[in-house]
């Protein structure tokens, strides 16, 4: 499939795109998954255009691996989010299978690829799609995938306070 251009169409969606929807519809059918955040990220100092197919393969490696019900879209230039459903053991075979097919890619330019599950809260599924999760891995070299709970630090106040559970990767 070819990859759309870049500018006002780059707004890639699946399942309608609608993640906060489809959290709170997850939740509420007491059914198990959680929001996948892929960042693509650049290293060094180039344009950062030069990511676009990266991304563009990323989502399409992705699309045709989500579950059925899955939700995703382009959250950012470099981000890509999904509420997916399934246990968690399933899920984080999804994201390393993910995270196998980007590290065969060649790192021209250099980027690094960070799959972080977010859990999603029963009583407040949005707070796994609103926490920064980029602050979590300011530690960590190289791709990496891991497994986060998010929470709202006071009911009614948008400050989240997202926690790495765990991480693996980093190399």
């Amino acid at each position: 499939m070819k990859r759309p251009e870049t500018g006002p169409i780059d707004h890639w969606t699946h399942g309608g795109g609608d993640l906060n929807a489809a959290g709170r519809s997850l939740v509420a059918g007491g059914r198990l998954g959680a929001y996948l955040e892929i960042t693509v990220e650049p290293l060094g100092t180039f344009v950062a255009d030069g990511l676009v197919d990266d991304v563009w393969a990323c989502w399409q490696a992705m699309i045709a691996r989500l579950p059925a019900g899955a939700v995703a879209r382009r959250e950012a230039w470099f981000m890509i989010g999904a509420v997916v459903t399934g246990d968690p053991v399933a899920l984080v075979d999804l994201a390393k299978e993910l995270l196998a097919i980007m590290k065969q890619r060649p790192r021209s330019p250099p980027f690094r690829v960070a799959m972080l599950l977010v859990e999603l809260d029963p009583a407040d599924p949005e707070a796994a799609l609103a926490a920064d999760l980029a602050g979590e891995l300011r530690d960590i070299d190289g791709d990496c995938l891991g497994w986060v709970t998010a929470k709202r630090i006071r009911a009614g106040r948008p400050e989240i306070a997202a926690n790495v559970d765990w991480v693996v990767g980093g190399d």
